[in-house]
């Protein structure tokens, strides 16, 4: 508005100048300025139906404290150049309303694509939701704006540290019997539908384990020791409930990701292949994730990243009875919003919000 009205101001002083002032080309120089004015006004129309924008995040994650690059891709479908657009990326954490609002200027040839990029401090962990607002299209002489729109909405993880604790299994534990389709390589069981190998008989073995046919070939007695079944001995709750909305909720979310991917990411290093499950209050759901190999401890944070509190009343253990009825644990872990961890109905460790990698790196896990 600023620039039309100046632009009307110098059309006046042209007015001026030709009345006051003979021998002076004004007539020309007004029809020039009027004629441009029109064009500027259609041009920003004509600008406005031939770009196009959309977000996208390449790279969806980010570390925590670290910078996260949205990219806003640009397309000039016309014959003549853009010189300007704007827009405001509007940024929010999913666990709260508030959101910050990042400027993007940017440029396109004619006919052309272009990419503007902007900055988003990833401070704290959780899901970062981004969406294109208020764009705007500006003519040559910056004299008309049109709004356009974006499309594409995107999101990037932010990720925690992956901090590795001390862990201790207990021999209920890692004796638990379990049912798996996948066999344990380096110890042998009592499952008859896999044998692990086949080795001489020795005193203490039963007879009806010896393999006869090999033993008649061998010209001595063989036995047949079985396959140990391997799977998820250790269930681990993570529980966003809160009694209310805090001020401080987004340190929570700092606490509560970070030892919920140490748990984890300890458990899957000390070959303790476990699942853990939290509910999804969007999808209104108990989520699932088994992690036996690190790479599925990444893709169960991934999937937990999006998950926001709530203050409803539930026993989340009893959800996950009802989901996945007729499984039984030889431990039980809770991780909730103080932080803290319990193993069997026993707290066993309490954080703090800050410093969480000391913390963490200074805790032992008994499961």
């Amino acid at each position: 508005m600023k620039r039309i009205i100046f632009y009307i101001g110098i059309v006046l002083l042209t007015v001026y100048v030709e009345i006051m002032y003979e021998n002076f080309y004004g007539t020309t120089l007004l029809a020039f300025e009027i004629l441009l004015f029109a064009a500027m006004f259609l041009l920003s129309w004509y600008l406005k139906r031939k770009v196009s924008a959309r977000l996208e995040a390449r790279i969806p994650a980010a570390s925590r404290d670290e910078e996260a690059k949205i990219t806003l891709k640009l397309k000039n479908r016309g014959i003549l150049p853009v010189t300007k657009i704007r827009f405001q990326i509007e940024a929010r954490h999913t666990w709260t309303s508030q959101s910050e609002k990042l400027p993007v200027a940017a440029s396109i040839p004619a006919r052309k694509e272009s990419a503007a990029f902007c900055m988003a401090y990833a401070e704290h962990c959780g899901r970062y939701y981004f969406h294109g607002t208020r764009g705007k299209v500006f003519d040559y002489l910056g004299l008309f704006s049109r709004k356009i729109s974006c499309e594409g909405d995107t999101f990037i993880n932010v990720l925690p540290g992956f901090y590795q604790m001390d862990v201790e299994v207990s021999g209920r534990t890692r004796n638990f019997p379990v049912d798996g389709n996948e066999y344990d390589p380096h110890r042998s069981g009592d499952d008859p539908s896999e044998i692990f190998q086949i080795r001489e008989f020795r005193d203490g073995d039963t007879l009806q384990r010896v393999h006869w046919k090999l033993s008649a070939k061998a010209d001595e007695l063989m036995t047949k020791e079985l396959s140990r079944p391997v799977g998820c001995s250790v269930l681990v709750l993570i529980d966003f409930h809160t009694n209310k909305i805090e001020k401080d909720l987004l340190l929570k979310a700092n606490g509560i990701f970070e030892l919920a991917a140490a748990v984890s990411f300890s458990l899957q290093q000390a070959n303790v292949y476990h699942y853990a499950a939290w509910y999804d209050k969007t999808q209104d759901c108990v989520c699932r994730s088994c992690v036996q190999s690190e790479e599925q401890v990444y893709e169960m944070a991934d999937r937990l990243l999006g998950a926001v509190p709530y203050t409803q009343e539930l026993d989340l253990s009893e959800a996950c009875r009802m989901e996945y009825p007729g499984e039984h644990f030889g431990s039980i872990l809770r991780i909730d919003m103080r932080p803290s961890v319990s193993v069997n109905g026993t707290e066993i460790m309490a954080l703090q919000t800050e410093n969480l990698e000391a913390q963490i790196s200074g805790c032992r896990l008994e499961v």
